[in-house]
């Protein structure tokens, strides 16, 4: 795969042993361009911290699955001029503004999406994207 945007659901897993990570592992080494939007590693963050919450982790694990996470060398993409495209989406199909920004971000970087989250995955499909299915049930 050369291009690919990479979402939260996906980027956590590269971080963080759970359901789908060896896939999400190997799918990332296979692509010549790891891209996300600039405010992934935000979202990856509120992520990990739900995982503290809920007691799956330790804060310092946390720490440094964020760590490691900034140190995988992902492209992260300036997207603030695809936020209106963005919000049309959502407005469309009913669907989160911020998964529908790594669809505006696939479609203008002409890259996949891989995902693990089934609704983005479904939507990207009707777009015409092609999608890189995460099974986080494997």
């Amino acid at each position: 795969m050369k291009r690919a945007v990479f979402d939260a659901s996906v980027l956590v897993k590269l971080v963080v042993p759970e359901p789908g990570a060896p896939g999400a592992l190997r799918v990332y080494g296979a692509c010549d361009d790891q891209l996300a939007p600039e405010w992934a590693m935000l979202e990856c963050a509120h992520a990990l911290w739900r995982k503290w919450l809920r007691s799956e982790y330790d804060a310092l694990t946390m720490r440094e699955s964020h760590a490691a996470l900034g140190s995988l060398g992902i492209q992260l993409l300036e997207s603030g001029s695809l936020v209106a495209d963005a919000l049309d989406l959502a407005l469309a199909h009913r669907h989160p503004v911020y998964d529908c920004l790594y669809l505006t971000l696939a479609l203008a970087e002409d890259a996949a999406l891989v995902t693990a989250d089934a609704r983005l995955r479904d939507l990207a499909l009707q777009l015409g994207i092609e999608v890189t299915w995460i099974d986080a049930s494997a």
